[in-house]
Order: C-alpha cells, then structure tokens, then sequence
C-alpha cells in the first residue's frame, strides 16, 4: 500500500492530536520509511542499535500559532 499517502494521513493524525495534548516535540524511530518521515518534516537525530537492527531516531518540533 505504499505511495498512496496513508503513512502521511496517519503521521498527520498522530501530529494533530499530539498538538491538541499540547506536546511540541514529537520522536520516532524507523528503519524502513526515513524517507517518508523525512519529506513530512521529520529530522534525523541520531542512530541507535534496536535488537539486531540500526533505527535512525527522528524528532519533529510542532509550529507555535
């Protein structure tokens, strides 16, 4: 189901209702869509060990209005 902007719905959904609980800075971890997260905004933070695998930590800090 990739390319058909549900990982973007939900992203926006998570960084709404996020807003909504008055948090500005939102974290994630992923090793398959960077990418993704990356064109939404999402900054890259650092590499961490995860079990066998390598995550790349990303943080995104939400608009002040």
């Amino acid at each position: 189901m990739r390319r058909k902007g549900y990982g973007a719905l939900l992203c926006e959904q998570h960084e709404f209702l996020a807003k909504l609980r008055g948090f500005s800075e939102l974290y994630l971890f992923s090793d398959t869509a960077v990418s993704l997260y990356a064109r939404l905004g999402w900054e890259k933070v650092e590499i961490v060990p995860f079990g066998s695998r390598l995550v790349i930590v990303m943080k995104k800090i939400g608009k002040r209005e």
